[in-house]
C-alpha cells in the first residue's frame, strides 16, 4: 500500500507560458491546502480554510511553506480512485520559469511531499489498476513520438488496443489449459475432454494472431526509428539532385562531372508524418580510383540494408551495364515492394519529344528495363518518371515511397493500429516459440501434462506483455526511462 505523497514538475524545464506542479498520494489535499489560497479569501485568510470542489479549476495565489505569495495560479484537486493514478491527485498551474517552478516544488517538498522518481506517476497508475503495462509504456511512447504516425500508434495502445489483442489470445490459451488440466486429472476420459482438431485449430489461430502483432512491430519500427531509403544508380543519373528535391534544399553538390559523390550522404526528412533516413550513394561504374571504389562498396552494402531502394537512372541516356547488373541483385521475392525505379531527367526527353510523349517513353523504357531482368524483377519494381532538377513527379514519387513503407512488415488491417514495442515483441516471440513447440508436441502425441507445460510458458510470456505478473525488476527497468512528472 502506498502511503506517501509525491510531487514533481510535470512540464519540460525551461521558459514557457505555463508550468504544472503535480501531486499524487494520500496527502495531496493537505499539501494543496497549504500551497494554494483562492483570490476570494483575500490576503489575510488562511489557505487551509478553503474547500476544493473536486475536478474544478480554482484561481488564486500559490504560497510557499511559510505562507508567502509566489505567483498567480490555477489549482485543481482530483480525488481517487477516479484519477489518472488512482490516488488523490492535485495540480497547480503556474507561470513557466525556473524560478517560479523551483520555488513551488520546494514548497511542496517542505509540506511533506516527496520528489517523484522517473515515471512514478504512471507506475502508480499501473499498480492501482488504472492502466495495464502496455498502456503505461504507451505514455512514454506518446511523449517521444517524432511523427503524427507515431502518435497515432501510441494512442491506440494507450486506448488498450494491444492489451485487448493479448487478452484474446490468453483467454483462448486459458481455455485449452483447463481442458489439459482435466485430462491430467481424469486420464481415462481424455478422448472426450480434449478434441484434437479443435485444439490444433485454436493453437493455429493463436499463432496467427501473435505473428500479426510481430509483423505490426516491424512496420511500426519504421515510424519510430525512421526508414532507410537509399538512392543508388550509375554516375550522373541525378541521385544528388533527387536527394536535394526530396529534402527541399541544396544538400548535395550537383555537378555534370561524373563521380561527384564518392562517399554516401545521409540526411533525415519527414514526408507526411513518416521519418526517413535518405542516403545518397556513390555512382556505380568501373573505376580504378581506390576512394571511389570504396564508396561504391559502401553503396552496395547500404542497398542491402535499405527498407526502400530508389534506383535512379538517366532516362535520357542509353542504358548502362551497371543498371542491369544492379537490378538483378535488387530483384527477387524477398525484396518485393521495396524497389522504386526512378526514371530521372524526363525534362531532357521533353525538349525533343514533348511532355506527354516523354513521360510515356520513360515509362516504357523503365518497364522494359525491369522486364529484361525477368518476371520477378518486373513484379517487384515500380516506375516513376521524374525531373529532380525541375521537381516534376516528386509528389507521385513521395506517395510511392509511403506505399512501399506501409507494405513493409506485412501490416494487416486487423492489427494496423496495434504496434508492440521492442520489449513486447521479444515476449511475443517467446510466446510464439512456445506455441510452435506445442504444435510439435501435439503432432508427436505427447501426453497432456507435456502440452500443459508449453501452454503455461506461452501464457506467462503473454502475461508479462500486459504486466499481469508483478515483476519488480521489470517494472523498475521500464519506468526508469520515463520523464520526471509522468
Amino acid at each position: 500500500m502506498i502511503l506517501d505523497t509525491i510531487a514533481a514538475i510535470a512540464t519540460p524545464p525551461g521558459l514557457g507560458g505555463i508550468a504544472v506542479l503535480r501531486l499524487s498520494g494520500p496527502g495531496t489535499l493537505a499539501v494543496l491546502s497549504r500551497l494554494f489560497r483562492p483570490k476570494s479569501l483575500g490576503h489575510g485568510a488562511a489557505a487551509a480554510s478553503f474547500a476544493f470542489i473536486p475536478r474544478h479549476m480554482h484561481y488564486g495565489d500559490a504560497l510557499d511553506a511559510g505562507g508567502e505569495r509566489l505567483d498567480d495560479v490555477l489549482a485543481v484537486y482530483m480525488p481517487g480512485p477516479h484519477s489518472v493514478t488512482g490516488e488523490d491527485v492535485g495540480e497547480i498551474h503556474c507561470h513557466g520559469g525556473s524560478g517560479v517552478t523551483t520555488a513551488l516544488l520546494e514548497a511542496a517538498l517542505a509540506c511533506d511531499a516527496r520528489l517523484a522518481g522517473p515515471g512514478e506517476f504512471t507506475r502508480r497508475a499501473f499498480l492501482n489498476g488504472r492502466m495495464d503495462l502496455t498502456q503505461a509504456e504507451a505514455v512514454a511512447e506518446m511523449i517521444s513520438a517524432p511523427t503524427r504516425e507515431g502518435v497515432r500508434l501510441a494512442a491506440a495502445k494507450l486506448d488498450g488496443a494491444l492489451a485487448r489483442e493479448i487478452r484474446a489470445v490468453r483467454d483462448a490459451l486459458d481455455a485449452l489449459r483447463i481442458q489439459v488440466a482435466l485430462c491430467v486429472d481424469f486420464p481415462d476420459e481424455d478422448a472426450e475432454l480434449l478434441s484434437r482438431p479443435g485444439f490444433e485449430r485454436t493453437i493455429d489461430e493463436c499463432k496467427a494472431a501473435v505473428r500479426r502483432l510481430l509483423a505490426a512491430f516491424e512496420r511500426a519500427r519504421l515510424w519510430r526509428e525512421g526508414a532507410l531509403a537509399v538512392l543508388v544508380g550509375p554516375v550522373n543519373a541525378g541521385k544528388s539532385s533527387l536527394l536535394n528535391a526530396l529534402l527541399g534544399r541544396e544538400r548535395a553538390i550537383v555537378s555534370p562531372a561524373p563521380g561527384t559523390t564518392r562517399d554516401y550522404i545521409e540526411e533525415s526528412v519527414n514526408i507526411r508524418g513518416v521519418p526517413l533516413r535518405l542516403v545518397d550513394t556513390a555512382g556505380l561504374r568501373e573505376s580504378g580510383d581506390v576512394v571511389e571504389a570504396e564508396g561504391m562498396r559502401r553503396s552496395r552494402d547500404l542497398a542491402e540494408e535499405a527498407d526502400v531502394l530508389l534506383f535512379v537512372v538517366d532516362i535520357s541516356a542509353p542504358p548502362q551495364a551497371e543498371e542491369s547488373e544492379f537490378l538483378r541483385r535488387a530483384s527477387g521475392p524477398e525484396r518485393a515492394g521495396r524497389l522504386l525505379l526512378v526514371l530521372n531527367k524526363v525534362d531532357v526527353l521533353a525538349e525533343s519529344l514533348g511532355p506527354q510523349v516523354a513521360s510515356a517513353t520513360a515509362l516504357a523504357r523503365g518497364r522494359a528495363l525491369l522486364a529484361a531482368m525477368g518476371d520477378e524483377a518486373a513484379s517487384c519494381g515500380v516506375c516513376f518518371p521524374v525531373s529532380a532538377k525541375l521537381g516534376q513527379g516528386m509528389e507521385e514519387l513521395s506517395q510511392g515511397l509511403l506505399r512501399a513503407l506501409r507494405d513493409r512488415g506485412g501490416s494487416d488491417a486487423g492489427t494496423g493500429d496495434v504496434a508492440p514495442n521492442l520489449r513486447q515483441a521479444h515476449l511475443l516471440r517467446e510466446a510464439l516459440g512456445d506455441l510452435e513447440q506445442l504444435s510439435s508436441a501435439l503432432a508427436l502425441g505427447h501426453p497432456p501434462d507435456i502440452l500443459g507445460i508449453h501452454l503455461e510458458t506461452a501464457a506467462l510470456a503473454l502475461a508479462e506483455v500486459t504486466g499481469v505478473l508483478d515483476n519488480e525488476a521489470m517494472l523498475d527497468s521500464i519506468f526508469s526511462s520515463f520523464c520526471i512528472g509522468k
